[in-house]
Parts: C-alpha cells; sequence; structure tokens
C-alpha cells in the first residue's frame, strides 16, 4: 500500500499525510520518511486528546487505510478507501462498496483514487450512505453512547 500511495503522490503530486500510530516511535517515523522519500508529506503525531487523526481526515480529499476503526467512524462523512492489495481475508471490507478495493492493480487502485477524489462530497454520501450505515451506524437523533447508556439503565432496573 505504502508504494503504490508514493508512486500515485509522485504521479499526481499528491501531498500526503500520514497519521502516525504513536507520538515519539522513531521507528515508525523513520520507516515513513525511507518510504516516503520524495513525497510530500507530513507526518501527523498521535495526540488522543486533540483528536489529530479525525482534524487530519476533516481537512483532507480522501484517507486511505489498511483496516482501522478510524475509517468506519468517518465513513460516509469523509471519503475514504479501505485498501487491501494483497486481499487479505482479515482485512476485507467489501460492505464499504466503492470504498474498498482489493486489487494487487495499480492502474486501477490508481483509477479509483482519482475517481474518489473527483468526487464531489456530497454524491459520495449519497453512493454510500446505505453502506456506511450498515458499517457504522450514525444516528444524530440519538447517538451510541445514549443507545448503551439507556440499555444499561434498563438492565439495572431489572436486576
Amino acid at each position: 500500500l505504502n508504494l503504490y500511495l508514493k508512486k500515485i503522490a509522485l504521479l499526481n503530486n499528491y501531498k500526503v499525510a500520514v497519521c502516525l500510530r504513536s507520538k515519539n516511535d522513531f521507528e515508525e517515523i523513520e520507516y515513513y520518511k525511507k518510504v516516503l522519500n520524495g513525497v510530500d508529506y507530513v507526518l501527523v503525531k498521535s495526540d488522543k486528546k486533540k483528536f489529530s487523526t479525525f482534524k487530519t481526515i476533516l481537512k483532507s480529499n480522501l484517507t486511505i487505510g489498511l483496516n482501522s476503526t478510524t475509517l468506519a467512524e468517518v465513513f460516509g462523512i469523509r471519503k475514504v478507501l479501505w485498501v487491501n492489495i494483497l486481499n487479505n481475508i482479515n482485512f476485507e471490507m467489501p460492505e464499504a462498496g466503492i470504498s474498498y478495493f482489493n486489487q494487487k492493480n495499480f492502474i486501477k487502485f490508481k483509477n479509483r483514487v482519482e475517481y474518489l477524489i473527483r468526487m464531489n462530497i456530497n454524491n459520495y454520501k449519497k453512493l454510500v450512505k446505505r453502506n456506511a450505515d450498515y458499517i457504522c451506524l450514525k444516528n444524530n437523533n440519538k447517538p451510541a453512547h445514549k443507545i448503551i447508556g439507556d440499555k444499561i439503565k434498563e438492565e439495572l432496573n431489572n436486576v
């Protein structure tokens, strides 16, 4: 995946933001410096209190990853692409529809990325709404923490 990202970034002059898993993991930082050499990139250190990953995603045209809960959480709010180039069964996400890519083919990867980047965000949201609701239902009228809290209260009252 990282080599595909580097190649498409160089071809299309994209800027890449990598949300690191940690604040100061020297090996992780050095790895990305080596892999993204020559690419216009920024490494975003993890800061859970400041929501650094989510802030980065909200500024991005497209968020690409192997598999993460973050992708599921922002799916349908922002454009995302789950990439499973090696077609590993543990990283499958066909439920994401157009936002899932599982072929070891750079040209098809490039075409999918460019297609998603060009797509208007409102059109994207309409296109993936059913997929996004299936993966991570977002109900602003009754958020998950409220549903869970109500269920806990109900169970405690039954004891």
